[in-house]
């Protein structure tokens, strides 16, 4: 395991314990909304697709409360989901047992996912905050091909890579003044080395253990899945955010976040 992996998954291990009550309401929103934690973006998508009596998997699936969402909603036959940290993963595993959906996750690096998961799946979603985990896309997408079936399809939902040029209001960079001002170049190569907490999670700054991130443009992203397989079956984008970073960008005409849907040919 790469040390920049090691240190994230302790970062993420770290951030559930320090997040009282993460999660919590997450079987009781699964049992009586349609749907939950997905957007209408994302289920209009999904709509398109027959994923009845399929095989899914998600790729850091942090708690695992979007796969239960689908797998239950789309009427699938079940669901896997692989993330690093293992606390994550067994919340996750608990919320499945709790509402009677017929998922299993599994803690693990994406990156190494093991054979018997060859071949397995109809469909995979990579959601939001996902992508950035990884230093190269590249070696995601050969194993999440290797997991899929031929003719299944892969769903990203994310932020917009754009958006790895701006600066968020927590950070000196940001500049209220000029909130689209540039802070970094679009084609970034150094990751991204933080240590200043998963305010995702735990809803504020505090000083954690070190996480590292990467930025992809866009054509990282086509490149890695057409040489892994993949076609691309739509694409589009909208300006309103999904990484509750750039809420006081929405309506101004930026592309914030993204839609992929790609098919293994």
């Amino acid at each position: 395991m790469k040390n920049y992996v090691k240190g994230n998954k302790a970062a993420w291990e770290e951030a559930f314990e320090k997040a009282e009550g993460y999660g919590a309401d997450n079987v009781a929103r699964l049992e009586e909304e349609r749907f939950p934690f997905l957007s209408p973006e994302f289920v209009e998508v999904l709509s398109r697709h027959d994923l009845k009596d399929g095989k899914i998997a998600q790729f850091c699936c942090n708690n695992g409360r979007e796969l239960l969402s689908v797998v239950k909603n789309a009427g699938a036959e079940g669901g896997v989901g692989f993330d690093i940290a293992e606390n994550l993963v067994r919340q996750a595993n608990g919320h499945a047992a709790a509402t009677g959906i017929p998922c299993t996750f599994v803690a693990t690096d994406v990156l190494r996912i093991d054979r018997r998961w060859e071949d397995k799946f109809d469909a995979a979603i990579i959601t939001v905050g996902a992508l950035c985990w990884i230093e190269k896309l590249d070696d995601l997408f050969k194993v999440v091909r290797r997991t899929m079936k031929s003719g299944g399809t892969l769903f990203i939902h994310d932020y917009h890579p754009v958006t790895n040029m701006l600066a968020v209001r927590s950070e000196p960079e940001f500049d209220p003044d000029h909130p689209t001002r540039r802070a970094w170049p679009y084609f970034r190569a150094t990751p991204f080395v933080e240590a200043s907490g998963m305010h995702y999670m735990v809803g504020e700054h505090y000083p954690s253990k070190t996480f590292t991130s990467f930025a992809h443009p866009l054509s990282e992203l086509f490149g890695a899945l057409l040489d892994n397989g993949f076609a691309i079956a739509s694409f589009a984008e909208f300006d309103h955010d999904v990484s509750d970073n750039f809420g006081h960008l929405e309506g101004l005409g930026m592309p914030l976040s993204f839609l992929l849907a790609a098919r293994v040919v």
